[in-house]
């Protein structure tokens, strides 16, 4: 190789070396933002919803382990906030579970009811000239 050859290979080499390095930075920094978009502080509130992780720890009964069954159970209001990271939930008399709960088995739940929960949709009248029939 050439002196001018070799000095072009080394600017071109020094060339994409920055390239690369300015495109993991850019990658590193939108990175960043998503994940500071997306981590908001878990705080919850009385009367808020919670989701109970099952694990170990809590289960429902019937169903001898979280990994074939159900992953979290319906969400819980919170009746209490004990701290930062403690919580007491209104829980039904037949779980035999303290109800002050650790904020790691919790998730805050996006929705007010659970989709199994609601009420059915109320029948609705059709008016006919003899007599109001209900449309099931």
């Amino acid at each position: 190789m050439s002196a001018s050859a070799s000095d072009d290979w080394a600017k071109m080499r020094e060339a994409l070396r920055k390239n690369v390095a300015d495109a993991i930075s850019h990658a590193q920094n939108v990175t960043k933002e998503n994940v500071n978009k997306s981590s908001q502080e878990f705080i919850l509130k009385a009367e808020d919803k919670a989701f109970i992780y099952l694990n170990k720890r809590y289960h429902l009964p019937g169903i001898p382990k979280a990994k074939i069954g159900q992953q979290c159970a319906r969400p819980f209001e919170v009746e209490v906030v004990m701290g930062t990271n403690a919580y007491k939930l209104k829980l039904p008399s037949t779980w035999h579970v303290w109800p002050i709960i650790s904020l790691v088995y919790l998730d805050k739940a996006l929705v007010d009811l659970d989709p199994f929960d609601r009420d059915p949709p109320t029948p609705t009248a059709i008016v006919t000239n003899d007599a109001i029939e209900e449309d099931h």
